[in-house]
């Protein structure tokens, strides 16, 4: 689900708080931004990682590279697996 996401979506910006539909499996799903965290740049300059994890962002850009994570809502019926 998350690697059809990514083709579907790719290189389009998202904040948080965004809500989308999202067809997969013939079935619409309400989808809701909850979290968005940017990559650290210094990676690609000096490829180590550093010690801090992701920083916390508004909006941010979906990259080929970039990691979803589903969650359902409390109220939904769907079983994510």
């Amino acid at each position: 689900m998350a690697s059809e996401f990514l083709q579907r979506f790719y290189n389009l910006a998202f904040s948080v708080g965004q809500q989308l539909v999202f067809s997969f499996s013939d079935k619409l799903f309400n989808l809701v931004v909850k979290d968005i965290e940017a990559m650290d740049a210094s990676i690609l300059r000096e490829g180590k990682m550093s010690d801090a994890s992701g920083k916390k962002i508004k909006v941010g850009l979906l990259l080929t590279n970039s990691q979803v994570v589903f969650e359902k809502s409390e109220n939904s019926a769907v079983v994510l697996i």
